[in-house]
């Protein structure tokens, strides 16, 4: 019986192991031109024998812009890889400090997920730190 769960498990675990952080710095910056940027780390672990290009996107984020420098992220069988995607926005589109978005990523093929995730802002029109 433990031999059948065990062989269970492993057919049915997750195919990636995804987790989405903030900037090791500063919660947001405010860029010159009075955008709000937001540094969403996200981190994919290939829990796969070959490799993947994880698409990235990022919903929510109307009337702003998203820069992924690397979309798709390739990773490789095994392989744990983190990037950086930064999110600008309008100061008006956060309410008392904070914006939801959905992360969502994937493989094209057998993995896809989505993750809510709240982006920190100022909490008033002047751009202050909540």
């Amino acid at each position: 019986m433990l031999l059948g769960g065990f062989i269970y498990s492993l057919r049915h675990r997750e195919l990636a192991d995804v987790t989405i952080l903030r900037s090791q710095a500063e919660p947001f910056t405010v860029e010159a031109d009075g955008r709000i940027a937001n540094q969403v780390r996200i981190r994919i672990g290939n829990r796969t024998n070959v490799s993947h290009d994880y698409q990235l996107l990022i919903s929510g984020t109307e009337g702003g812009m998203v820069v992924a420098p690397e979309n798709p992220l390739k990773v490789q069988a095994g392989e744990l890889k983190t990037t950086s995607v930064f999110v600008l926005l309008p100061p008006s589109a956060f309410t008392s400090g904070e914006h939801n978005v959905t992360v969502r990523i994937s493989d094209g093929a057998d993995f896809n997920a989505s993750f809510p995730f709240k982006l920190l802002g100022p909490t008033s029109s002047t751009g202050t730190h909540p």
